[in-house]
C-alpha cells in the first residue's frame, strides 16, 4: 500500500521534501531577522514577524523556482508577483495565528515566547504556502 502511494504521488512527495528543505533556509533567514529586530531594536512581535517573513519570501522564491518547481513554465517576474501574492495571504495566516496566541495566551510575556509564537505562525503559513505554490504559482 505504501509503495502504491509513493508510486502515485512521487513527484509531490519530492516537491514537499524540497519545499521543506528550502523552508528550513527561509526559517533561518526569517527567525534571524525576527530575533535581531526583537532583541536589538525591541520592535513589536507582529512587526518583527512580518519583516522576517517578507525578506525570507524573496529567498525562498528564488530557491523554489530553481529547484523545487524547476519545470515551471511561468516567467520569473510573473511567477514572483503571483508567489508574493500567495505568500501575502500566507503572511495573513501567520499573523492571525500569532495575534490569537498573543491575545489568548501569555506567551509573548515570556522571555523567548515571541519565538514560539512565530514558529507556530510559520507552521500554519507553510501549509498554505506549499499548496498555493504548487497549484497556483508553479502549476506543477
Amino acid at each position: 500500500m505504501l509503495k502504491f502511494f509513493y508510486a502515485t504521488h512521487k513527484k509531490t512527495i519530492h516537491q514537499i521534501i524540497k519545499f521543506g528543505m528550502i523552508g528550513g533556509t527561509g526559517f533561518i533567514v526569517d527567525m534571524g531577522i525576527v530575533v535581531t529586530l526583537k532583541t536589538a531594536l525591541h520592535l513589536h512581535t507582529l512587526l518583527c514577524g512580518a519583516l522576517g517573513y517578507l525578506i525570507a519570501t524573496v529567498v525562498v522564491y528564488a530557491l523554489n523556482r530553481s529547484w523545487t518547481f524547476a519545470g515551471s513554465k511561468t516567467s520569473f517576474l510573473y511567477g514572483y508577483l503571483i508567489f508574493f501574492s500567495v505568500y501575502a495571504v500566507g503572511l495573513t495566516v501567520r499573523l492571525s495565528i500569532m495575534f490569537l496566541l498573543m491575545r489568548f495566551t501569555s506567551l509573548d510575556a515570556l522571555k523567548f515566547g515571541y519565538i514560539a509564537i512565530n514558529i507556530v505562525g510559520i507552521g500554519a503559513a507553510t501549509i498554505f504556502n506549499f499548496i498555493g505554490s504548487k497549484k497556483i504559482v508553479f502549476r506543477c
